[in-house]
C-alpha cells in the first residue's frame, strides 16, 4: 500500500493540544463532543463484546471504543503520536487496548477474526492520492465482520464549494465580525483557506508548507494580528494532505462496495467539509 505522505512531527503534534494535563485538543483538529456522539450513535448496538480498531492514535476515539468494546486496537506508524497519546485513554480502560506501532495496511495480521467497528479521524487526508484511499477502504472491508461499521472522519472538498467564500482574508473579516469562533476561523484557514494556491485539483494535494508560510508573511506584514495568527497555527503542519471532492470521496466508497450515510453535526461550519461518514458493507 502506498504510504502516507508525510509523518507528523512533535511541533505539529504540540500545536493541536489546547491543554496538556486535562488531555484535551483544539476543536475542529479533533473531534468535539458532538462529532464523538455521531461516532457513537453510529457504532453497532449488538457486539460490545467484540474487537474494534481505530486507525491512529486519536483519544477521542480510543477512549470511545475502549468503554464500548472487549478489545481494541490503535494501530499508527507513527512513534511520536504513540509516544505523545499513549496515556491518554483512562487507566481503567487501558487494559482493554493494544497499541499497534505499524502501517493501517498490516491491520489485517492483527485481527485475523475481524473486527466489529473501525473507526478514524482524518485519516485518508495522510494519504499521497486516490489510488491509496481505494487501498485502505480494501483493508477496512478484509478486516470488517459482518453487520460491522467503518466510521471515519472525513474532509472534502464540499459540494457547491464556492472559493471566495472559504478564502482566507474572508473567514478573516468573518472572524472579526463575531461570526466564526477561533477554531472555525483558524481551522478553516487550515484546510480551504488558501485553495486558490496551494490546493492542486488535479491531484487532490493540499501543500500546508506553503499553506503556514503565506499565513506567516500575512502575519508579519500586519494583516494578522497576533492572536488571529495563534489562532491558525494551532493546526500547524509542514507535510501535505489528500483533500478529494466530496463527489469523488462518495464514488470511491461505493466502488469499494459501501454504503454510507453522513452523519448530520450542526453549529460548527467545518462540519460543512469534515463529516462524519458511517460505512458499511454493501451486500
Amino acid at each position: 500500500m502506498s504510504k502516507p505522505l508525510d509523518q507528523w512531527d512533535m511541533e505539529a503534534l504540540r500545536a493541536r493540544v489546547r491543554d496538556p494535563k486535562g488531555h484535551t485538543r483544539h476543536a475542529g483538529g479533533s473531534p468535539n463532543a458532538e462529532e464523538i456522539a455521531a461516532y457513537a450513535a453510529a457504532l453497532p448496538t449488538d457486539m460490545e463484546q467484540q474487537t474494534a480498531v481505530v486507525f491512529g492514535m486519536t483519544p477521542e476515539l480510543r477512549q470511545l471504543l475502549t468503554r464500548r468494546f472487549a478489545h481494541t486496537y490503535a494501530i499508527d506508524a507513527s512513534t511520536l503520536s504513540i509516544q505523545m497519546y499513549r496515556d491518554w485513554v483512562d487507566q481503567e480502560y487501558r487494559s482493554r487496548e493494544t497499541i499497534v506501532h505499524d502501517s493501517w495496511s498490516s491491520l489485517p495480521q492483527y485481527v485475523p477474526g475481524g473486527a466489529a467497528a473501525i473507526v478514524g479521524d482524518g485519516v485518508f487526508g495522510n494519504l499521497p492520492d486516490v489510488p491509496a484511499h481505494r487501498e485502505l477502504l480494501a483493508v477496512v472491508r478484509s478486516v470488517l465482520r459482518p453487520g460491522g461499521r467503518f466510521i471515519v472522519r472525513k474532509v472534502v472538498v464540499p459540494r457547491e464549494f464556492v472559493p471566495s467564500e472559504y478564502a482566507t482574508r474572508a473567514l478573516l473579516q468573518r472572524y472579526r465580525r463575531g461570526e466564526l469562533d477561533e477554531a472555525e476561523f483558524g481551522f478553516g484557514v487550515r484546510l480551504l483557506g488558501h485553495h486558490a494556491c496551494c490546493y492542486d485539483p488535479q491531484t487532490f494535494i493540499l501543500d500546508n508548507a506553503k499553506l503556514f508560510a503565506e499565513c506567516e508573511q500575512m502575519w508579519r506584514g500586519g494583516e494578522l494580528t497576533d492572536a488571529e495568527y495563534a489562532c491558525i497555527r494551532r493546526y500547524y503542519f509542514a507535510g501535505k494532505n489528500a483533500v478529494v471532492t466530496q463527489e469523488l470521496w462518495e464514488r470511491i466508497l461505493e466502488e469499494a462496495g459501501f454504503a454510507f450515510q453522513i452523519r448530520p453535526c450542526h453549529g460548527k461550519q467545518w462540519y460543512r467539509y469534515y463529516m462524519v461518514y458511517e460505512t458499511y458493507v454493501n451486500h
